[in-house]
């Protein structure tokens, strides 16, 4: 089972229900207890919390709390973090960690860029304090309310609704401070975005500004009648259309089918330099009439090497590699089996050529590679008396290399010369290439089209297309797939303008870029339709849309969560029942919908628990966590109640950050309730060091989904969460010992 989740390659949930019917099918689990966790009080809470969670969201009360906290929290870091912190661990104590940091994150974004704080500062001490807040009461965690169903199984006394509250505030007396004083520090220095609430400074935070320039379509232009999705602007230059202006109207986030009228200016996004460069091909003509003595005048010659050797490697044709200490021509298919290093020779240089040919006797091997390399990988460019090429200088022609190809020489008047520094290039040379020519000759579709960098950016925006930025949330489909896959415009109605990734934006090729969790995309699309990737679980919207706010139904939410609390701690009904009441009520007063409620259910973490729920009961049946109890007693001897702790909170604290917190808690849990009586002593302490350690989830940002959320938004490495988490997990472990020795 560990092995199972370790991997990783399946999802937790499937690989549980998998584990727990080969348990059923091996006698382990009984039949009448293989569904049992889908009807247990757990899940009915569970699901409960998520429909409260759901409310908050709804009514917009993150946005009203952000203006709140930052008027408190003032201009220092310091104070802000212990506002932020406080705050966001009260929230959780009654949320799921990961609905509480999809709530808030524009809240505390908003917080950063009202008084000018680095978000890279504040956003993992943001997410550990909302994981801490989640042990201030038994509904913050999942574990938490698994280790009640645990009591509940083996007749033991249940945890009460705030039995958790002195440990949940001792970690967080501790754990603010040093995060507050000192450890915030130890994090990167940068502010991923800038005044993140302004519009046109999240545009100039993606260096978007660099990147708008506008295409002129002429009367000339091949381009007209055609419609932006036939004309494939971004598929051959690598733009993105973000507006059309023309004489009549503006046209914010054209559609595909919008045709392109003479006069027409595309407002674009891309590399002006490298499409100014490419366009200047599309005079040229191109031929392939080379022969081979034309390519041997430039003294290039074909070496062949008598050793063979194997090498497996990915090459695409007229890929080239800068690879000390000679650069090097890699020519082939996809995936090819390399079976010699040939070498192209000239007084130029000397540049490694890998190829695949057929076997034939040494005396043919280099006809039939001149031949091979003839017929698919050299042409010829004529430069027309018109084109604007005339004059450059040849050496530094930047376009070969984004086109994929080599310029290897020139043929001026009948006479063949290598690339120099000397040359410029005249009307009617012939540049001998090597390489691929399909795009340069594409390139000639885009004639009577001029290149303008307006000195004043045009709008790409209008009362109904906005430009915001979404994250891809931890419990994303897209997580793995590129946008050209799961074609991403045509599906959610929106286009991506950039990626935000580990502090790095990445503009160009987006279409291929695998998508990960916490990446940040900037997206422009119409309102609506990024109001309902906001309903999405693939998606955290991190800019709230204040149409979609019910601000007015926010004090049902309030009442709702009231009403839970009241009822669970006055014992005036079971947590089941306060939570399906609170529940009740706000889906009466349409605070919230059934199909939302549906959406922001996390059904990942309610198929786990359910399926984890049996297999821990299985593990208390079958003698296992007895085994594995007599075996700490054995280990550990008679040591003090404080050493068994230390070693369920390590043991729990490490499957959580491997696995998933509810599988420590209902591994080690158990574990705890069956040493507890061999050693006949009170469960509870040991059960409550598992249930609390389980939630120490810091060291990585894969430990805890939390984590995941901010980490593309704040450019933090994988080294940020270590270094802050590896402290605080020390710290917390160390608070929780005396705390149950204190209590207990």
């Amino acid at each position: 089972m560990i092995l199972a989740f370790l991997s990783g390659r399946i999802p937790y949930e499937i690989t549980a229900l998998t584990i727990l019917f080969l348990m059923y099918c091996f006698g382990l689990v009984p039949e009448q207890n293989i569904f049992s966790g889908f009807s247990s009080t757990a899940i009915i809470v569970l699901v409960m919390t998520f429909f409260l969670a759901a409310a908050l969201k709804k009514t917009g009360l993150a946005n009203r709390l952000a203006i709140r906290l930052a008027k408190i929290g003032g201009k220092g870091v310091r104070r802000n973090l212990v506002v932020i912190m406080s705050a966001s661990a009260l929230v959780s104590s009654i949320m799921p960690n990961v609905a509480t940091v999809a709530m808030l994150l524009p809240a505390v974004l908003k917080i950063c860029s009202i008084n000018r704080i680095p978000e890279s500062r504040i956003l993992i001490p943001f997410v550990f304090a909302v994981i801490i807040g989640g042990l201030f009461t038994l509904i913050g965690t999942s574990g938490s309310i698994v280790a009640v169903e645990l009591q509940k199984q083996n007749g033991l006394p249940q945890f009460s609704f705030f039995e958790f509250t002195p440990f949940g505030l001792a970690f967080a007396v501790v754990g603010f401070f040093f995060l507050a004083r000192y450890w915030y520090r130890l994090l990167p220095r940068k502010t991923t975005v800038k005044r993140r609430e302004l519009t046109v400074d999240l545009k100039s935070a993606y260096h978007l500004n660099e990147e708008q320039f506008t295409l002129h379509i002429s009367a000339k232009s091949s381009l007209i009648g055609q419609t932006l999705k036939q004309a494939k602007i971004g598929e051959l230059l690598a733009l993105r259309v973000v507006a059309i202006y023309n004489s009549e109207n503006r046209k914010v986030f054209p559609d595909p089918d919008q045709v392109i009228q003479a006069g027409d200016r595309l407002i674009v996004l891309g590399s002006f330099r490298a499409i100014s460069e490419r366009l200047r091909f599309n005079d040229c003509t191109i031929l392939h009439d080379l022969a081979t003595e034309q390519i041997k005048t430039l003294g290039y010659q074909i070496k062949t090497y008598p050793d063979y050797q194997t090498y497996n490697t990915e090459l695409t044709n007229g890929q080239i590699c800068s690879t000390a200490p000679r650069a090097k021509l890699l020519f082939g298919g996809k995936r090819l089996r390399v079976k010699a290093f040939r070498h192209l020779k000239s007084s130029k240089g000397e540049f490694s050529l890998m190829t695949v040919y057929q076997e034939a006797p040494s005396s043919d091997i280099e006809e039939s590679l001149w031949s091979k390399l003839k017929d698919n990988d050299f042409f010829k460019i004529i430069i027309p008396s018109t084109s604007r090429l005339i004059g450059d200088n040849l050496s530094q022609l930047l376009t070969v290399r984004s086109l994929g190809f080599k310029i290897l020489g020139v043929i001026r008047t009948g006479e063949s010369r290598i690339v120099e520094q000397s040359i410029l290039l005249e009307a009617g040379d012939q540049l001998i290439c090597l390489g691929d020519s399909r795009k340069c000759e594409l390139f000639k579709n885009f004639s009577g089209m001029e290149l303008v960098k307006e000195l004043q950016l045009l709008e790409i925006e209008s009362a109904d297309y906005i430009v915001t930025e979404v994250v891809v949330s931890p419990r994303s489909a897209l997580i793995g797939k590129n946008l050209a896959t799961v074609n991403f415009r045509a599906k959610y109605r929106v286009q991506v303008l950039a990626l935000w990734r580990q502090g790095s934006v990445h503009r160009g090729n987006l279409a291929k870029i695998v998508l990960q969790a916490g990446d940040a995309l900037l997206v422009q699309g119409d309102q609506r339709q990024i109001a309902m990737m906001d309903d999405d679980a693939d998606f955290l919207l991190l800019y709230n849309l204040p149409e979609s706010e019910r601000s007015t139904k926010a004090i049902y939410a309030i009442l709702g969560l009231a009403l839970m609390v009241f009822l669970t701690a006055f014992n005036l009904t079971s947590l089941s029942v306060a939570a399906f009441s609170a529940v009740l009520l706000i889906l009466v007063t349409g605070t919230l919908k059934m199909s939302e409620a549906y959406r922001e259910v996390n059904w990942p973490v309610i198929f786990t628990t359910a399926t984890i729920i049996p297999i821990g009961m299985a593990f208390n049946t079958t003698g296992t966590a007895g085994y594995l109890s007599d075996l700490l007693i054995q280990f550990v001897g008679h040591s003090s109640p404080v050493v068994i702790t230390l070693v369920l909170a390590l043991a729990s604290s490490f499957i959580s950050q491997t696995l998933d917190p509810v599988v420590a808690v209902v591994l080690v849990g158990q574990l705890a309730i069956s040493l507890a009586r061999q050693l006949g002593i009170d469960p509870a302490p040991l059960l409550m060091t598992a249930t609390l350690a389980s939630s120490f989830a810091f060291l990585t940002p894969f430990s805890h989904r939390a984590n995941l959320m901010v980490m593309g938004v704040g450019g933090y490495q994988t080294k940020d969460y270590f270094k802050v988490g590896s402290r605080l997990s020390l710290l917390l472990l160390a608070t929780l010992v005396v705390m149950i020795w204190l209590i207990y």
